[in-house]
């Protein structure tokens, strides 16, 4: 059995699970927020943002999916700035 600590940090098995139950209750914007916290925990790359565009059309919101791959103008603008 693996001892748990209060001092725990959170995974990026943690951080899908937020996006997922950000992104059903339709907060998208926390969805992002939390993305973007992910730096705090060194866990920010590709792979994370993936799980991000996958909750988000999981979850029918594939329009900002979209915007956040392409941009706004739906030209491939700055898509990652880390």
């Amino acid at each position: 059995m693996r001892k748990s600590s209060a001092f725990s940090k959170p995974d990026r098995t943690t951080f899908r699970i937020l996006f997922k139950r950000y992104v059903s209750a339709h907060l998208v914007k926390e969805a992002i927020d939390t993305f973007n916290r992910m730096e705090e925990f060194n866990l920010k790359d590709e792979g994370s943002f993936s799980n991000l565009i996958d909750a988000l059309c999981e979850y029918k919101h594939v329009i900002e999916a979209e915007e956040l791959c392409f941009g706004k103008n739906g030209d491939c603008a700055e898509v990652l700035n880390y």
